[in-house]
């Protein structure tokens, strides 16, 4: 019996017992090829170590498969044995592993593709692979030691054990899903290599100890570059890649384009950030003027202002310099963080045309200034200034036309002249 435990203990008490435990794969092959030898039965031996592996420890079942694969007379290959008993290629099993070991999506993809155009069942495979990571597992627990299949070891020294147990929970899940829902196999099995080929689609726990472990492998072997699926081939160096065809990026980049807009040189470093390009000069202590120097500071002012009118009629526009541009500034910065700086470096005018320009220093920031960003600007300066300016009213220019605006400059000199115009009235 199976179910030792349904046996009432009077039964149990007048018998004796035997436990039967499952067959070592060495045992089952040495008892294979014994058979073989007496029934003169040519089989390879892969094929035997396969037919041990389907049994799963089982004697006679292992026998009635070499039966049925020595029905025809011919050598059991360990191909035919495959294609007889229905079992997955080790070869289609390590090109699968091998995928997720190098990230490489569109060969996992194949292999499925290759297995259900075979007419094989996916859930049947699944079980397979679960089982050959197992293995991998084992193998990488134990650092190689008692194994002798070389397709194995080749595949196991590819994976971390951190990253190994990630993708073994993925398969399981899969496997889980495909018992719930076989007619979805396919795409259960599509999307768990496609989780295992990306670790950065997934924030687990077990996901982000498999990167942190591909970071240490990198930090010991001091190899910072990705892993490249598919190396070029010289005629002087032999392929090394385990993929047979070259992997076409899935979206391949445009070309590259030039820049609309070069950067300026970069400028000689400033003494503060938020300093203008240009040094004010120190303005003079105030005096107080005598009453006979009333006439000349307003025939200055008057001469200032013609000069300013006479470079402003070709523009057919005049500008004044908008004072409560750094309350602007400070009024946007907390959500416009990467745009402040040009900000900070630009001339903010209001023109008699009712437009607002601003001047940036090179045209990278022009192209900063998008429709977004007005609605932002335009919102602040109508509250900082009381306006009513509309995004459409916001200009941004280059500062190419420097004699042709009002510089900060003119604007202190014509305050100050003011102020000691006010004192003497």
């Amino acid at each position: 019996t199976t179910e030792l435990h349904k046996i009432p203990a009077t039964v149990l008490s007048r018998c004796q017992r035997f436990d039967f435990h499952r067959v070592s794969m060495e045992a089952i092959v040495a008892r294979l090829q014994t058979v073989c030898n007496g029934e003169n039965i040519s089989a390879d031996a892969g094929a035997l170590h396969l037919i041990a592996r389907l049994s799963q420890g089982g004697m006679r079942d292992s026998l009635n498969m070499l039966e049925y694969c020595a029905g025809d007379g011919e050598t059991i290959t360990e191909e035919k044995a495959e294609r007889l008993l229905g079992a997955a290629s080790r070869t289609l099993l390590a090109k699968l592993t091998d995928a997720a070991a190098y990230g490489n999506t569109s060969s996992a993809l194949s292999v499925l593709e290759e297995i259900h155009l075979s007419s094989r069942d996916i859930a049947v495979f699944w079980r397979e692979l679960i089982s050959f990571g197992r293995d991998m597992l084992i193998a990488v627990s134990t650092r190689m030691k008692n194994v002798k299949d070389n397709l194995l070891r080749e595949c196991a020294e590819k994976y971390s054990l951190p990253r190994l147990l990630y993708i073994l929970k993925i398969w399981m899940d899969a496997e889980s899903d495909m018992q719930k829902n076989p007619s979805g196999a396919r795409l259960y099995a599509e999307m768990a290599m496609i989780r295992s080929c990306d670790l950065a689609l997934s924030s687990d726990t077990e996901a982000l100890l498999a990167r942190i472990s591909a970071l240490e492998d990198k930090l010991a072997t001091g190899n910072f570059a990705a892993p490249k699926i598919q190396a070029a081939q010289t005629e002087s160096s032999p392929a090394t890649n385990p993929f047979d065809s070259v992997q076409e990026e899935p979206f391949p980049l445009p070309p590259p384009e030039e820049e609309p807009y070069p950067l300026p040189p970069p400028e000689q470093p400033q003494e503060a950030f938020f300093s203008e390009p240009a040094a004010i000069p120190s303005v003079p202590a105030k005096q107080v003027p005598e009453k006979n120097a009333k006439k000349p500071v307003e025939r200055v002012s008057a001469q200032r202002k013609e000069e300013k009118q006479k470079k402003q009629e070709p523009e057919g526009r005049r500008l004044k310099n908008y004072r409560k541009w750094q309350e602007v500034i400070r009024r946007i910065s907390p959500t416009e963080g990467l745009f402040a700086p040009f900000l900070h470096t630009a001339y903010a005018y209001e023109g008699s045309d009712g437009k607002f320009y601003i001047f940036f220093e090179n045209k990278f920031g022009v192209t900063l200034l998008t429709d977004v960003r007005k609605k932002t600007l335009c919102a602040a300066i109508n509250n900082a200034g009381g306006t009513s300016y509309l995004p459409s009213d916001i200009i941004g220019t280059v500062r190419d036309d420097s004699n042709e605006i009002r510089e900060p400059m003119e604007d202190l000199l014509e305050l100050e002249e003011t102020e000691v115009t006010d004192q003497e009235t």
